[in-house]
């Protein structure tokens, strides 16, 4: 079996005119990932065979983003209205999966909530704001 190597978070090619960190709140806020994370894996049937868990969380992720896909291809189409709970139970299942993998990896949650930012912020720069709006992006 391959072995899983973990690239640390410096490897991320930063932008000179880019660099960021996340303040201690934020890492505070995204600390509840983790809480998360100690709760998910309770209640996962751990296989033996680490390759065997990984293609299950990552099935198991792909499945579930197509349930999400289904939900809005069938809104888009006018099948009827969104059903935003639908969406929250499906959003839900991919966290965990996602909390799982992370598990068997090594990580933590609040590991790649924190990586995304910052590599986000990196990426954009100023333009960034993290509100999650159409706004976010200046198109100056």
């Amino acid at each position: 079996m391959g072995k899983i190597v973990i690239r640390p978070k410096n490897e991320i090619k930063i932008k000179p005119e880019n660099k960021v960190t996340l303040t201690e709140v934020e890492k505070l806020c995204l600390a509840e990932f983790n809480k998360y994370q100690s709760e998910a894996i309770k209640t996962s049937q751990h296989y033996d065979d680490v390759k065997l868990r990984l293609a299950n969380y990552t099935l198991g992720i792909a499945g579930e983003g197509g349930e999400v896909a289904e939900i809005i291809k069938k809104y888009i189409r006018g099948d009827g209205e969104l059903c935003v709970d639908d969406l929250r139970k499906e959003l839900g299942d991919i966290l965990w999966y996602m909390a799982n993998m992370c598990e068997v990896l090594g990580i933590t949650l609040q590991e790649c909530a924190e990586y995304n930012i910052f590599k986000l912020r990196n990426r954009h720069g100023e333009k960034f704001t993290g509100r999650g709006k159409r706004d976010t992006y200046d198109t100056k």
